[in-house]
Order: structure tokens, then sequence, then C-alpha cells
């Protein structure tokens, strides 16, 4: 119920005016609160009750003490707060009740407030802390990608110092390769100039075809006539077994890669028992030497290309076997002089003997033709021999240290002294050895000589073919028409080199 103003008018108009602030307890009836539910929430309505008695009964006989019943649990009385009726002031003990309820809250809201900046204050705190550890976090993940990048960078300029390293080295054996092509073509070169034209010294060149021509004699006496001598009746036997596994290898070349090296590691292993025994050693290599120019006049003559496969596998034996070359360079000359560029005339017997010629069945000379084409297939695996550059694929070699024993340098020379021969001596056969010489390495000549090997190309197919036009040379015709076809700008062509692909040995 609303609070209605006391009808004892000291109560009721007493006080002049609002006590401790509280503005809201004036005069006018609209405006007062309920005083009651106030005083009830401040747990003060008992004692405004006790309040109330007292003014309604102010006629009352005086009352010495006064005791609160009505809030046993309260706050104690002591004898000050005794009071009588008449000195009683109920405004100023509210307002001073008033008082210390809001000095009371005064001090809960500054508790309040306290606790609260103690909260915000350790809350910046934990913000605090919490961005420093992100900062510190930040830090380490700075410092963690720097080393990164470090490392990186590091790993990078170390990858090119590699990288570097590999280009010096890969520069330094270029320079080494060009300086040894160098060299070769300054012999070349020096070769070319001892032999210009009409002042070749042919008779060294006779000498030096004369001195394999006593190695065949030599070979014959030591190894062939010696084999056949009744005490080494045992050892021929063991070596023909040998010869009988190693001879159809070299019909079985082939193009193929994988094929060339089994076959090639075959003969290798075959020779190299052999090498316990000096007769049966060189006695092997000898056949060998026969074998490779046999099957260069049979095979080759019909298929050039065929020339690749068998001209690497004599190169490489030349390397694993160096004795192997005083077999080869001399059944090379007795079969086919011009690969030394030895040349006689060809109007008696002997003449003929010296230049590989044969004899038929029946005793006559074989066909120029065959002759030309004999020579043509040998001529071409001598020349393929030197345009080969020895690499990884050579068994039993250490491609880098291993000298060429047929440098290039032996391919110019064969032909300088062609082309510097008397024409008188020239003949059908010269031609068509050049023109497979042409085929073999005139590109490899004009790599390693430059304009030398050019002009060399100029004077073989145009100069020395056009001294021989009216003969009416098929070779020279061949040989006239490859040059003019590479003055206009056409590509030197090139026998197909050694492929990947496996073939099963037949």
């Amino acid at each position: 119920m609303r609070f209605t103003p006391h009808r004892n008018p000291q109560l009721q108009y007493e006080s002049a005016g609002p006590v401790s602030g509280y503005d809201s307890l004036t005069d006018t009836e609209d405006e007062l609160e309920d005083l009651g539910e106030v005083l009830d929430t401040l747990d003060l309505k008992g004692r405004f009750d006790y309040v109330r008695k007292m003014c309604d009964y102010r006629d009352a006989s005086h009352v010495p003490e006064v005791v609160d019943r009505t809030r046993e649990s309260s706050v104690e009385w002591d004898d000050a707060e005794v009071a009588t009726k008449d000195d009683f002031d109920p405004l100023h003990y509210f307002a001073d009740m008033l008082s210390d309820r809001l000095a009371q809250s005064k001090k809960r809201v500054l508790h309040v407030i306290e606790a609260e900046e103690k909260r915000k204050r350790l809350e910046e705190e934990r913000r605090r802390e919490e961005e420093r550890k992100r900062a510190e976090e930040e830090r380490r993940r700075i410092e963690e990608e720097e080393r990164r990048k470090k490392e990186e960078a590091e790993k990078k300029r170390q990858l090119e110092l590699e990288q570097a390293r590999k280009r010096m080295e890969e520069e330094e054996q270029r320079k080494k390769e060009d300086e040894r092509r160098r060299k070769e073509a300054e012999e070349a070169e020096e070769a070319a100039r001892k032999a210009e034209y009409g002042k070749t010294n042919y008779v060294a060149v006779e000498q030096q075809y004369l001195k394999y021509k006593q190695d065949i004699a030599d070979i014959k006496r030591d190894v062939v006539e010696k084999m056949k001598e009744p005490a080494n009746k045992e050892l021929k036997k063991l070596v023909g077994v040998q010869k009988r596994k190693i001879n159809p290898k070299f019909g079985q070349l082939t193009n193929s890669e994988p094929q060339w090296q089994r076959i090639m590691s075959q003969i290798h292993s075959l020779v190299t028992e052999a090498k316990s025994n000096e007769l049966a050693y060189r006695w092997l290599l000898n056949f060998m030497a026969k074998a490779i120019i046999s099957q260069a006049e049979t095979e080759v003559t019909v298929k050039p290309d065929s020339a690749v496969p068998l001209a690497k596998l004599a190169l490489n034996l030349l390397i694993v076997f160096p004795e192997f070359e005083y077999y080869l360079m001399a059944r090379f000359v007795k079969k086919c002089p011009l690969v030394i560029g030895y040349t006689c005339t060809i109007d008696t017997e002997q003449g003929r003997q010296r230049m590989g010629w044969k004899r038929k069945a029946d005793g006559k000379w074989e066909e120029d033709i065959q002759y030309d084409e004999r020579l043509s297939g040998i001529a071409t695996v001598y020349a393929v021999m030197c345009r080969l550059q020895i690499d990884a694929t050579f068994l039993g070699c250490d491609a880098a240290q291993t000298k060429h024993p047929l440098p290039i340098s032996r391919a110019w020379t064969m032909m300088s002294r062609l082309v510097n021969l008397p024409l008188n001596l020239a003949t059908s056969v010269h031609f068509a050895v050049a023109g497979m010489w042409w085929d073999s390495c005139a590109a490899q000549i004009c790599a390693a000589y430059g304009r030398q090997g050019a002009k060399l190309l100029r004077v073989t197919c145009a100069d020395w073919t056009q001294a021989v036009a009216e003969r009416k040379y098929s070779g020279a015709a061949r040989l006239r028409l490859l040059g003019e076809d590479w003055q206009r700008g056409g590509e030197l062509k090139q026998f197909k080199g050694m492929t990947s692909e496996d073939v099963p040995d037949s």
C-alpha cells in the first residue's frame, strides 16, 4: 500500500526541507514515494513502524527506555540509544541511517570499482602478456624464416658453386679437347704444306709401304708358319677353337649398341684367355686383322653403313690390345695401299700385286669394278676408324685419358696424298675410294680443320675431278656431284651412327 502522511502535524510539517539530499520527500502527496517499500528494501521497515507508533502516542507517560522488539537480529542497542518521546527526532534518525547506508553503499561501490579496476588491470596485464608472447612468437618466426632463408641462400650458393665448378671442369675439358684438335689440325696442316701439289715425298711413302710389306712377311714367318710346326700341334688346336668362336662375331655386327657391347666383350674375353701364350695371342691378333679386312671387302662393299660397328670394334681392339695395330695396319696396307696414299703403276704383275689386285680362279685378274668396290670397302672402314671419337661406350679404357690410335689426321694424310698424285698414276679406283672417304669423314674433316678442311674438299671434288674429266671415271663423276651439292649449301651426309635398340645375336 502507499504511504500517506501521518495525522500528527508535527511529523508532517516539522521538517522544513529534504534531509540528506532526498528531495523526493516533499509536501505534495502525489510526489511521495512508497516509503514503506523503500524502507523495507533497506531493512528499516520494523523501525519505521516503531517510530510511527511513538508519534501516535506522544501524550502517553514517559517511557524511560525503548527497545526495538521487531528486529532481534539487528544491531544491538546500547544505553546511548535509549531515547525519550520528547527529544526523539525521527527525520534526523532516518537521515543518519540513510547516510550510514549510503556510506556503506559507497564503500561497496568503491569496492566494486576497485575490483573492476583490478580486473581491468589483470586483463590489461594478461593482454600485454599475450601481446608479449605473440611478439616473441613473431620474433621467433621471423628469426626462423631468416634462418631458413639463409640456409636456402647457402644451399643455392653451394649449388651455384658446384655448377660453376662443373662448368669450369667442362670448359677445361673442352679447352683440352680444342687444344687436341688444334694440335691435330696443325699436324694436318703441316702435312698439307709438305704435301703441296707435286711436292709430296712419295719416296718416303713408298718406304712406309715397304715397311708394312715386310711386316706381312715377318708375320707369316714368325706367327703363321711357326704355328704350323709339329711342336705346336696342340696349341694350334686350341687357337682353332678360339678362332671358331671369334669368327662368327664379325658377321653378327649391326648398328645396335647393346649387341655391339656384347660382341666386343665376348671377343675381348676370348683373346684375353690366349694372352698367357705369346704365340697363341699373336696368332689370334693376326687372324682378327684378316677377319676385319675380309668383312670390309664383302659386307661394307654391299652395305657401307655397316662400316660403323665394324670400325668401332676394330678401334676398340686397337685400344685394349695395343699390339693389334702392328697386324691390322699391315693388313690394311697390303689389301688397300691407298689408305697411306701409296700408288704405283699397274702395268706389271708386281705393280698389280703391290696395289692389291686379286686373281680369279682361272688365273685372270679380277674385274676393275670388283677391284674398285673391294678397296672402297676397306678404305671406308679405315676412314670411319679415323673419324670416330673415343667415348664411354668403348670397353676397357678411360675415354678421357686414351690416345686415339688412328686420329683424324690420318684421314687427312690419306686424301691429301691421293689428290697430290701425278695424274698418270690416278685411276678409277682412286676416285671410287675418295668418294667413300667423303661419305665416311668429310664432315669431321671440316669440323677438325675448318677452312683448311673445306679447301681440301674443294680441291678433291672440283680441281682433282676436273683434271681427269676426259677419262669419264664414274667415281670422279659421283665425287663431283657430292661436291656440287655441298657447295650449294647442302649438308655433308654421314653414315648412320649406333642406336640403342637391342638386336639378338644371330
